[in-house]
């Protein structure tokens, strides 16, 4: 078994505030939606899926940038949290 901890500014305090084991920092998440921004024309929408939505770190970064979002999430708790964050 490997193991390696790798601390990450924002990281841990985000983990104990909403207790989920791998929550992402949301400046990392608002910096890949940027590169993954598709152009599109002035009446499209951009909406960002996340099938796995966990604690909602993506969603809330799409909420901040005023991209639209859709999470999905198959644990009730990790749903609760996300919803919360948004």
């Amino acid at each position: 078994i490997y193991s390696e901890t790798h601390t990450i500014k924002g990281v841990k305090e985000n983990c104990i505030r909403n207790n989920h084991s791998t929550v992402k920092p949301i400046s990392l998440m608002k910096y890949l939606l940027t590169l993954i921004k598709m152009p599109r024309k002035d009446n499209e929408k951009q909406i960002i899926l996340d099938p796995f939505c966990g604690s909602g770190s993506t969603l809330v970064a799409a909420e901040q940038l005023g991209i639209n979002y859709i999470g999905i999430d198959q644990d009730l708790d990790n749903v609760l949290i996300s919803t919360a964050r948004i």
